[in-house]
């Protein structure tokens, strides 16, 4: 059987950035493998700009607490593939995602895939045999043509919508709001945890006979110091401690996710000693998350957008109240993200900047990323280095204890430094 490694070097063979929407191919090898036909776990698919990822950890977090198996599905990955699949909590071991890789491999015979669609369906064999009470499966690009939405979800939480992947997804929030729309299914329920829940996505629900919850319409929600409070129509769900996740807009995260579990069917009780042990406990590497570095604070956050960047923007902010320190950034990005829209959001925020490029297909020669940045921030601000952790090591040595590194613009920019911080290599 060919290891793991073996087979992530095949399928990047493939182009790792290569992107095929549309289920034709995904949906003929799914029906092969014939998932789920002796025990159906309850599916709840994750969409949004931003906000995924942490509303999945916090899914996982309060049903893992209650007790129930759970299986995850999510990406990109901070170090190691395996994290992308989850069992309980913790990444699937290496020969458990080998073997699911060589059955997808077996049952496809002539159809491609592309390598988001072969590790998706890999994930979903591993869900199978393990007899789950729920999956997660949080959505890749999109949401109607992407691979996760070959499952039929019981449920669906759409997070935010905005701008982003513009060539595959448009350039305008009501079409982007129809792609993610697509993973509701006829009859069954569905969040919208965003302030502003675009009418495309009403129109689908109502179309399909979804039930919709959205935030500041079908439910409300509010921070209250060291809670917030949730209340839907009925008056269920009341006051709640904050995640232990940071910034504001987790709160947000936290509301759609609690209306979410609201929803459950009665076989899969949930209780509120679960969702306060849930929310207390949740962790998500590389989001919104702090380190103390010998007096100064690291904060790490994969913000790669306008949006993700005016969260962390807000969160530079609240740390400003409390700190004297000034704030030093590090940043990169990828060749199709709007860079001078992320910066802008913090430009007023930041003394200083040092940049890197990064490598890969999609990546960004420093040159360029200059030139993108140079119209937005004071030149005389901007330090350049070959490499993240150069860029994040020259940034700590300028750093004085009580001042703030704030490390963003992509999840390749977050899992060089994370890796130092946690590992201390």
């Amino acid at each position: 059987m060919n290891t793991l490694d073996h087979w992530l070097t095949k399928l990047e063979a493939l182009d790792i950035t290569r992107i095929e929407l549309g289920l034709d191919r995904v949906s003929a090898v799914l029906n092969r493998l014939t998932l789920f036909a002796d025990h159906r776990p309850y599916v709840i698919t994750v969409a949004g700009t931003n906000g995924k990822g942490s509303s999945v950890a916090l899914l996982e977090a309060i049903l893992i607490a209650q007790g129930y198996r759970v299986g995850a599905y999510t990406s990109p990955h901070l170090h190691h593939y395996t994290e992308r699949v989850r069992l309980d909590g913790k990444p699937v071991g290496e020969q458990q995602m080998a073997a699911a890789l060589n059955a997808v491999e077996q049952e496809r015979g002539d159809i491609p895939l592309t390598y988001f669609e072969f590790t998706t369906l890999a994930a979903l064999q591993i869900f199978d045999q393990a007899k789950l009470d729920v999956v997660i499966l949080e959505v890749g690009l999109g949401g109607r043509l992407d691979a996760v939405n070959a499952v039929d979800a019981d449920l669906a939480l759409i997070t935010t919508i905005s701008v982003d992947h513009a060539d595959w997804l448009g350039n305008d929030i009501e079409t982007i709001g129809y792609e993610k729309a697509g993973i509701m299914r006829p009859g069954k329920v569905a969040v919208f945890a965003g302030r502003h829940c675009p009418s495309s996505v009403v129109k689908t629900a109502t179309d399909l006979g979804v039930k919709l919850y959205r935030a500041g319409v079908e439910y409300q929600v509010a921070s209250e110091g060291d809670c917030f409070t949730l209340n839907l129509p009925d008056g269920r769900l009341g006051h709640w401690p904050r995640p232990a996740l940071q910034g504001e807009h987790q709160i947000d995260n936290a509301a759609g996710v609690l209306v979410a579990l609201a929803q459950l069917p009665e076989s899969l009780v949930v209780t509120p000693a679960a969702i306060k042990q849930g929310l207390r406990t949740v962790r998500h590497a590389g989001r919104s998350e702090f380190f103390d570095v010998d007096g100064v604070t690291v904060l790490l956050d994969v913000a790669h957008n306008e949006e993700g960047a005016a969260a962390l923007a807000q969160m530079i902010r609240q740390w400003r109240q409390e700190h004297d320190g000034r704030v030093l950034a590090v940043f990169s990005a990828l060749a199709d993200k709007n860079i001078p829209g992320m910066i802008h959001q913090l430009a007023d925020q930041i003394e200083q900047w040092w940049l890197a490029p990064l490598t890969g297909p999609r990546g960004l020669s420093l040159n360029t990323l200059v030139e993108r940045v140079r119209h937005v921030l004071n030149l005389q601000t901007i330090h350049c280095e070959s490499d993240p952790l150069s860029a994040y090591n020259c940034a700590l040595m300028t750093a004085r204890p009580g001042d703030l590194v704030v490390v963003f613009g992509s999840f390749l920019i977050v899992s060089a430094v994370h890796d130092t911080l946690t590992t201390g290599k």
